[in-house]
């Protein structure tokens, strides 16, 4: 039997037997390190309704044999095989086979890449939410994580789209859902898709960019989740991506992709929306090309100059959107779109992250990336520290237990700040004045802090939520505090208090502290 009558006999099958309510569709190509633990995460989902179009886009690794192996173990798998075409080719080929079949074609499509795995409960989460609020598309939350796993974090752009539970929202109403255009995260209806999208571009970089957007531009209503519904891969040969950013045609593809973006947020003739495409444009897309761009090869730089002006303009018109973003890349971007090739370059290739204290109209004083003499004409809004990115990172590395006191060793450190620029540390009471423990710095970015047990058990006794702090002062001036939080336990309930870090055994009160930022 040739394949394309196994595959139609497959359809047939299903057909027969009903629609599956979820289409996935996954492309692949040249990822057999990867591809057995993607479909493993896709079929051990608990929703089970669902059939998954692999198409194997021309791969010569093996990637093709792992599908033919899975296909066999679970008739919801079915494989297509193509001439590598890119990735727009072959998403299109999983979606004409099912739009060629009006009857058997499934309420709900959605995409996955076939390096990356899906968390449990992600496509009964995303399609969940879909039934319960009948909105066009549901978007779940992102994290990443490292080949080894080691690594695991969310992207501050996932974390500004997904920061609370929206249903049935629109994009006049969240205009940030803009930060989160990644295609794999969500679940849209198979008729708005249809409608809407119908196809992806073919032959180009960044495919899947206008039609993100222009799902979020066109819908009704929409839902966006709390809920990591995707886990993407950071992989180790991450220097491909790049060596990418570093070719002409990619960067005028993405410019191409942004200038759609544009005009298709332009129809909406809301000033709201196109700041929040501005903010996204300038803080996440630009800045990888300007880091790993050929500043100095003439046609690259006025390539990229093009890419930044029309945002850059924007944000020049309403200068909150500088102040939203975090400094390094705002003042990266300014420079580009002013044409300050020279300073762009000694900012890009800097190791050190140096800050100073600026003054702002209203008398107060504010953390910025410094920028040469020959840029003091740049907005203190472009170079200021916004409030995330002020905010310390202070994390628990260490506990040792003397006598009658406890020392806390911390890495203290600020976005985007060199951390040498921290000139003290102090734990000190939420509430009033009492200091608790003065810092003593080990490194860069690590301090001891010697803390008696009986202070410790006296803060918590008077506020056992949230009662201290760790009050952080860069360059002598400058003060941010952040939240320590502590916790007791008796000493009974826990297995091995020895073997946790950031745990402090106070032996005279017979507790255990759990202290770690709040």
């Amino acid at each position: 039997m040739s394949r394309a009558r196994s595959l139609i006999r497959r359809l047939r099958i299903l057909i027969a037997r009903r629609p599956p309510e979820v289409l996935a569709i996954l492309p692949v190509y040249n990822v057999a390190e990867y591809l057995q633990e993607c479909l493993d995460s896709l079929f051990a989902q608990d929703f089970s309704d669902f059939v998954v179009v692999a198409v194997n886009d021309g791969s010569s690794d093996g990637s093709g044999s792992i599908l033919e192996r899975a296909a066999k173990k679970d008739r919801r798998l079915i494989v297509i095989n193509q001439a590598n075409r890119g990735l727009g080719a072959a998403r299109n080929r999983a979606l004409a086979l099912w739009r060629s079949r009006p009857a058997a074609r499934p309420r709900y499509v959605t995409f996955l890449d076939s390096d990356d795995v899906l968390p449990p409960g992600a496509i009964g989460a995303l399609r969940g939410s879909l039934k319960r609020t009948g909105s066009d598309l549901a978007v779940g939350s992102i994290e990443r994580f490292t080949d080894d796993a080691s690594k695991t974090w969310r992207p501050s752009w996932s974390v500004i789209a997904h920061d609370e539970e929206r249903q049935a929202t629109s994009i006049t109403e969240f205009p940030l859902a803009l930060m989160d255009i990644v295609a794999c995260n969500r679940m849209v209806t198979r008729t708005f898709w249809d409608s809407t999208i119908g196809a992806f571009p073919e032959g180009v970089v960044y495919e899947d960019h206008v039609p993100m957007l222009t799902l979020y531009t066109r819908a009704t209503r929409f839902d966006m989740l709390t809920q990591v519904t995707y886990l993407w891969r950071k992989r180790e040969d991450g220097s491909s991506l790049a060596q990418q950013k570093r070719e002409l045609q990619n960067l005028l593809d993405r410019t191409a992709a942004k200038r759609l973006g544009l005009r298709e947020i332009g129809r909406l003739g809301s000033r709201a929306v196109t700041s929040a495409y501005a903010r996204r444009v300038l803080a996440i897309d630009l800045y990888g090309f300007i880091i790993e761009g050929d500043l100095r090869n003439d046609a690259y730089w006025e390539a990229l100059r093009a890419f930044a002006l029309p945002f850059a303009a924007i944000a020049d018109e309403d200068m909150p959107i500088w102040l939203a973003i975090n400094s390094r890349h705002a003042v990266a971007a300014w420079l580009l779109a002013h044409g300050r090739r020279e300073s762009l370059i000694a900012l890009s290739t800097a190791e050190d992250k140096r800050v100073q204290l600026a003054e702002t109209p209203a008398g107060e004083t504010v953390l910025a990336t410094t920028v040469e003499a020959a840029d003091a004409d740049m907005p203190l809004a472009v170079r200021q520290f916004n409030d995330r990115q002020a905010q310390p990172l202070v994390r628990v590395v260490g506990v040792r237990e003397g006598a009658g006191e406890l020392v806390l060793t911390l890495r203290v450190r600020i976005r985007e700040a060199d951390p040498t620029t921290i000139t003290a540390v102090a734990l000190k009471r939420t509430t009033g004045d009492g200091v608790l423990a003065t810092g003593k710095r080990t490194s860069d970015e690590r301090w001891d802090l010697t803390i008696t047990a009986v202070d410790l058990a006296a803060a918590t006794q008077r506020d056992p939520g949230n009662s201290i702090e760790l009050r952080v002062t860069v360059l002598d001036d400058w003060h941010r505090s952040a939240p320590i939080r502590v916790t007791r336990k008796p000493l009974a309930k826990m297995k091995d208090a020895s073997a946790l870090t950031g745990i402090l055994v106070d032996a005279e009160h017979g507790a255990l502290h759990s202290i770690h930022p709040a």
